[in-house]
């Protein structure tokens, strides 16, 4: 399978949800190479257990989401498409992303799941803070206008990226968020 390289590709879901693991099996399903960008990545560069404030971690995730915004920025001046895996708990971030994002298709993937499935899955996970995903579940999706939307407790992450390529594929050009 294939998509253009001007698609940008944003996968937004609570921690959990799966947003990781789609996004590999989209990597691998495609015939041509898709940059991944994990916010994750950005945020893993602090170590949130030495901030003795909500304020200093508040802080330090602002930092991360700039700095994964410039670098999307940097990755629309490729020639590759982009595979955005992120949790957009607040507005600005989402706003932060789509301003970072030029010249591109843009579809908006929502990944869903219930939140009895998000808490087994941290637990198994046993690299998450027990909770996170339950703090995230009403603000995550809230106010979002999607594309198109996967639950991953129904379809495996292999369904949900043929799902995800296959719609993408029927609506290359028309994504109400470019």
């Amino acid at each position: 399978m294939t998509i253009s390289n001007d698609v940008v590709v944003i996968l937004n879901g609570t921690s959990s949800s799966g947003k990781s693991s789609i996004a590999k099996k989209i990597q691998e399903q495609l015939d041509l190479p898709i940059m991944h960008a994990k916010v994750d990545h950005f945020l893993e560069l602090f170590n949130f257990e030495s901030f003795k404030t909500g304020v200093e971690s508040l802080e330090a995730v602002k930092t991360g989401f700039s700095l994964f915004e410039n670098s999307i920025e940097n990755m629309c001046k490729t020639k590759y498409p982009i595979l955005i895996d992120t949790v957009f708990e607040r507005t600005e971030y989402f706003q932060g992303t789509i301003n970072a994002i030029h010249n591109r298709v843009i579809y908006l993937i929502g990944i869903h799941c219930p939140v009895i499935e998000l808490n087994i899955r941290e637990k198994n996970r046993g690299d998450r803070r027990i909770g996170l995903a339950g703090e995230q579940f009403s603000l995550v999706h809230e106010n979002m206008s999607y594309d198109f939307e996967v639950d991953s407790s129904i379809h495996s992450p292999d369904e949900c990226a043929s799902k995800i390529i296959e719609f993408i594929n029927t609506k290359t050009g028309a994504s109400s968020h470019s």
